[in-house]
């Protein structure tokens, strides 16, 4: 993890964030936190927890069991929390974040405005949401590692009835991915030959794949 404080670039991170209302709500020494592709999200470093506010890039919320294996509940994107239970004194649970992508965060150690955090109504209001939000997305996110390439298929199959998918954006939201992951896999099935490309934002799955 890469710590960034210059002033112009936390600003300019804060006023592009939705959540700016609230982060100008907290006084706390704001910066941000860089991670590599693959990295893990630090969520406990030393002196303080941390929250985070992704502001580009990918993360994978990941599962940790006992036996030490794990697998991802949900592949989230820009304005998702991440620490947001470390607020509320909630540690332990074996879930941690993993950059898929470069991933960019607005950041700030929890323990030096922690009792300021518990009594500002914008701010809770705000993790209750965050947190609701990343339930669903984790609820009807498909376990096992499945990947997105197979995700993607078994959405077109369900969902078109002539192998069709219109529709980038939409897509990736219903597949809580980014839109440019999305788009790296469609370009692979097209080289593949499982899928063509029909007009703009539009593909069909090639004669035998559907």
């Amino acid at each position: 993890m890469k710590k960034v404080y210059n002033p112009e670039l936390v600003a300019a991170a804060i006023n592009a964030s939705k959540h700016r209302e609230m982060l100008r709500s907290v006084n706390a020494e704001i910066f941000l936190a860089e991670y590599n592709p693959r990295e893990y999200v630090v969520m406990l470093p030393e002196p303080s927890p941390m929250f985070q506010i992704v502001v580009s890039g990918v993360l994978s919320i990941i599962q940790i069991q006992e036996d030490g294996s794990h697998y991802s509940l949900s592949h989230l994107g820009n304005d998702c929390f991440v620490g947001e239970s470390f607020v509320l004194g909630i540690e332990d649970s074996g879930i941690c974040a993993q950059a898929l992508t470069r991933l960019t965060c607005i950041a700030f150690y929890i323990d030096p405005v922690r009792t300021q955090l518990l009594s500002n109504c914008v701010f809770l209001r705000e993790i209750a949401i965050a947190s609701a939000y990343k339930a669903r997305m984790i609820a009807v996110h498909n376990f096992s590692g499945t990947s997105l390439q197979e995700r993607l298929l078994e959405y077109i199959r369900r969902s078109s009835n002539d192998g069709r998918l219109k529709g980038v954006e939409k897509t990736a939201f219903h597949l809580h991915c980014s839109t440019r992951h999305l788009q790296r896999v469609l370009n692979d099935l097209v080289r593949s030959g499982t899928m063509a490309k029909t007009g703009k934002g539009t593909y069909i799955l090639t004669s035998g794949q559907k």
